[in-house]
């Protein structure tokens, strides 16, 4: 367990987000807002992996809530394991949803998609409004914060240059510690007919 405590903190960023304690921000792959962990070739969300490494395991059918709302933070200090009806009326409750012009906390089911009460949210789960300007239309019908998507585009094509940057880094550290794998040819061990070897009389 101690492994995946060490495989947590290399990949956070402390970072002060108005919480009684600092976020621990996740610094690799996100997906809709929140972090995503590789472990032993499987993706994981990133703030369960956490909880369960430093707090124990999360009961059968919990979601985790985080009491900071900032998504991609995995301090286990934020995190706290509810239902998932109890996680929907939180949202509901933070991101002010209305119904008929009046507050509402609906408990929608548990198993499956409900595309209604999610229309009515007024603000994605990082805070940004749905406006016009700011959504974007999923083939599920879903909305999509257009301001999240184009952020988390631009930190997949930033970590893709950056492995690409370290990739060819690796490639040439390679080649200069193992000397030129290209082959070395001379005209001595030349036998293409047009190239003169030296002492046939052919050469100038």
């Amino acid at each position: 367990m101690e492994i995946i405590r060490a495989y947590i903190r290399e990949r956070v960023i402390i970072e002060d987000c108005g919480h009684s304690t600092p976020c621990w921000c996740w610094s690799r792959c996100t997906r809709d807002g929140y972090g995503r962990a590789d472990i032993i070739g499987r993706h994981l969300q990133a703030h369960r992996v956490s909880f369960e490494a430093f707090r124990g395991e999360i009961a059968a059918g919990f979601e985790i809530d985080h009491l900071c709302c900032v998504t991609n933070c995995v301090n286990p200090d934020h995190l706290e394991p509810v239902t998932p009806e109890e996680n929907l009326r939180r949202k509901c409750q933070r991101r002010g949803l209305t119904i008929g012009g009046k507050p509402s906390l609906p408990h929608p089911p548990s198993s499956g998609r409900s595309i209604g009460w999610r229309g009515q949210l007024t603000h994605c789960s990082n805070g940004h409004e749905y406006s016009p300007d700011n959504t974007l239309k999923r083939p599920d019908g879903l909305r999509r914060c257009a301001a999240c998507y184009r952020r988390n585009n631009a930190n997949k094509i930033r970590r893709r240059s950056e492995r690409r940057a370290a990739a060819r880094l690796a490639r040439m550290a390679g080649g200069i510690a193992g000397g030129s794998s290209s082959p070395s040819y001379t005209l001595a061990h030349s036998t293409h007919p047009d190239i003169a070897r030296p002492g046939d009389g052919t050469g100038l």
